[in-house]
């Protein structure tokens, strides 16, 4: 069974790289999935003495090749990337057979907004999200296209591609407020992009922002009138009739568009295209998550022939609630299945509890079990990996 860590370059700061990754391997590993480039966090890290970590929003770990980014593409400026590649590197050469493989964060990314705002989402009353690029855009197609062929030219085996998609209306900026009741339908509709490259692709774009608009008044002038209600195709349609249907198909093939070029440029370098699946994320009450793509402009059907594998976050604490994610993926995705766990609250609070969570996935034939994040583990949770792993040896 392979198995990789994800990591923060951080980690590989204030140590020698052969060291940390002969102790990842001693414990069971085959490789990591490294952070080279990510979104803003806060990460508290215990075996590094309760440092806390802060990578940097839309940084870029490693010297960027401008040369692999497109005309008229977004490129990374000086002050999102490092300056050179001498800690990529020593990764690099101390991998022996080690795998090591990129994990990058693609529109989830604040970093351009001062100097390119109009890539950015534009919700229906013209707002825009600072954290999220559209696919939509020009420049941000052009931009994918040059983050992954910048990454698969520089020897990765495989990259891990989180935040391709169009996402929702939660966020978590610093001190985020909302002092208000707010429903899932109306979050989805205030976080729905309508700017000048998502509405030139429907004629009907500007007739359904009238109606969304309408739809959300009682919204701010009294209280959501759909608290009660789940998410759901059908619920918008009741709301707004086949028109938003016809526009979610829109964002759809936006996206298996783009994924089909990231593959192809992926199947070019020899690089593997994993599709990080957040869809586990959207609804944890939920475990037949396939379902709920659509939120997210995801279409599973396309997408699982524009990638090597399917990733996705299997977070559960329950085991039953696991298992029958488990299944719900194992029946539906006919591509690879790999699977990321959490070997740490609030998902195992016990051994015994990753024991079982990793014999149900091998069990399930997934051919790779990956696990979330070491730079947040205690020794503890480590060692528990290397058990758990041995066990299914």
């Amino acid at each position: 069974m392979k198995s990789n860590a994800f990591i923060f370059t951080q980690s590989f700061n204030d140590t020698d790289s052969k060291s940390l990754i002969t102790k990842l391997a001693d414990s069971g590993f085959t490789g990591i999935n490294l952070a080279v480039n990510y979104h803003a966090s806060r990460d508290f890290s215990p075996m590094r003495n309760g440092e806390l970590i802060y990578p940097i929003d839309g940084f870029h770990y490693y010297l960027p090749e401008n040369k692999n980014y497109p005309a008229e593409s977004l490129i990374p400026d000086k002050e999102s990337h490092l300056q050179n590649n001498n800690l990529l590197d020593s990764i690099f050469q101390a991998r022996d057979n080690f795998e090591i493989n990129a994990w990058a964060v693609f529109l989830h990314n604040s970093s351009f907004f001062k100097t390119n705002p109009e890539c950015y989402i534009q919700n229906v009353y013209g707002t825009r999200f600072q954290s999220e690029l559209c696919p939509s855009n020009p420049k941000v197609k052009l931009y994918v296209e040059g983050l992954v062929t910048d990454l698969a030219s520089r020897g990765f085996k495989s990259i891990s591609v989180e935040s391709l998609q169009f996402h929702g209306f939660d966020h978590g900026e610093h001190h985020e407020r909302l002092f208000l009741q707010m429903s899932q339908v109306t979050k989805f509709l205030l976080s729905l992009c309508f700017c000048p490259f998502c509405t030139q692709k429907y004629a009907g774009a500007e007739a359904l922002k009238k109606s969304i608009k309408t739809a959300l008044k009682p919204f701010f002038e009294e209280q959501d009138p759909w608290i009660v209600k789940n998410l759901s195709k059908q619920v918008l349609q009741e709301i707004l009739g086949e028109e938003i249907l016809n526009y979610l198909l829109v964002r759809e093939k936006t996206l298996s568009d783009l994924y089909k070029t990231v593959y192809q440029i992926g199947k070019k370098f020899g690089v593997k295209i994993y599709y990080e699946d957040q869809a586990p994320l959207i609804n944890y009450q939920n475990h037949e998550v396939l379902n709920d793509s659509w939120q997210i402009g995801i279409d599973n059907q396309k997408l699982s022939s524009s990638c090597d594998a399917y990733l996705p976050l299997m977070y559960r604490k329950d085991l039953q609630d696991f298992q029958k994610l488990v299944a719900h993926y194992r029946t539906e995705i006919k591509t690879e299945l790999r699977a990321i766990i959490r070997p740490t609250f609030p998902d195992c609070d016990s051994l015994e509890n990753l024991f079982q969570k990793v014999e149900i996935l091998d069990k399930a034939k997934v051919t790779s079990i990956d696990f979330y994040l070491f730079d947040t583990w205690r020794e503890i949770n480590l060692n528990w990996v290397t058990q758990a792993l041995a066990r299914i040896a």
